[in-house]
């Protein structure tokens, strides 16, 4: 069964998600609502928490194997827990899974937004 997964953080960058599934697979901008994205004390990822006030800016990357989700599964670890959204592409809504910090880890998440740019800018090559 193949499945859609939103990514908000450095899954976003196209060189990470082929590091970690080994796999380029077809992707578009999206947005998820009712989630707040932060980054995470003393690192360089986010994690997303629910807001309903919130939304949270990402892409989605269709057609995913349960091989490829599997490894996403152990890149992600016990800070995250897989959970259904649905996402908005445009006019379409797309339901797909996203890594949302456990609640158990909630006290990790710092009151920063996390920035893509700066993330490629400033710590991709050292992240890869």
């Amino acid at each position: 069964m193949l499945v859609n997964v939103f990514a908000y953080g450095t899954l976003q960058a196209k060189s990470v998600m082929l590091a970690v599934t080994g796999e380029q697979y077809l992707s578009k901008p999206a947005m998820l609502f009712g989630y707040r994205r932060n980054t995470i004390k003393n690192r360089v990822y986010p994690a997303i928490i629910p807001d309903p006030d919130s939304m949270t800016e990402g892409i989605i990357y269709f057609d995913i194997d349960s091989t490829a989700l599997n490894a996403l599964d152990d890149f992600e670890d016990v800070l995250y827990d897989r959970v259904k959204v649905t996402v908005e592409c445009g006019e379409e809504k797309v339901n797909a899974f996203a890594y949302v910090i456990s609640p158990k880890y909630k006290n990790r998440l710092s009151h920063s937004d996390w920035n893509l740019e700066e993330f490629i800018n400033n710590h991709l090559d050292d992240y890869l």
